[in-house]
């Protein structure tokens, strides 16, 4: 069989899902993890045509197939989709584009969220004191800058008051 791009679905299989299976190159993209405009261009490359749009409302009225499907891509691994498991992982690092701040994959932790992530300066004071943070305990950057959580450039303060009294100080 022959590969349809850097996927696991072979030419084959896309054909297969398209045209026979109705799917959409939504619906492909979502059980493969990447986005619709990467499985259109696998498509277009393996010489596979698109669907006129008379043919494409036909795909709306077949959800019921799609979900029986998309099922047997799953069934051999329960927990895909979660964590290390999902085609999407980026290796447990999320960076916040406002603040700069960096979050880490630890489901564990006590002040994880709901996805499992905690913010990274708060993970290496737990290590620097060998102990959890308290909910109210802060984490202050002094060079301001939310992706720098080497040891020296943290400050732990008690709580948010006594950080904002620091603050006012420096002023």
């Amino acid at each position: 069989m022959q590969k349809a791009g850097n996927g696991i679905m072979t030419k084959e299989i896309y054909k297969e899902l398209y045209w026979s299976d109705l799917y959409s190159l939504s619906d492909i993209a979502e059980v493969e993890g990447v986005c619709p405009m990467t499985i259109f261009n696998r498509m277009k490359k393996a010489g596979i045509p698109r669907r006129t749009s008379a043919e494409a409302l036909r795909v709306e009225r077949c959800r019921a197939k799609r979900s029986r499907i998309r099922l047997q891509f799953h069934k051999d691994n329960p927990n895909y989709g979660i964590g290390k498991n999902s085609p999407r992982w980026k290796g447990g690092i999320q960076i916040d584009k406002q603040s700069g701040c960096v979050r880490v994959y630890v489901p564990h932790h006590p002040l994880a969220n709901k996805r499992g992530y905690v913010k990274q300066h708060r993970v290496v004071m737990e290590k620097e004191l060998g102990r959890y943070l308290l909910p109210d305990e802060m984490v202050y950057h002094k060079d301001g800058n939310g992706g720098n959580n080497d040891t020296d450039n943290l400050r732990l303060f008690v709580n948010q008051s006594e950080m904002v009294a620091y603050l006012n100080t420096q002023r």
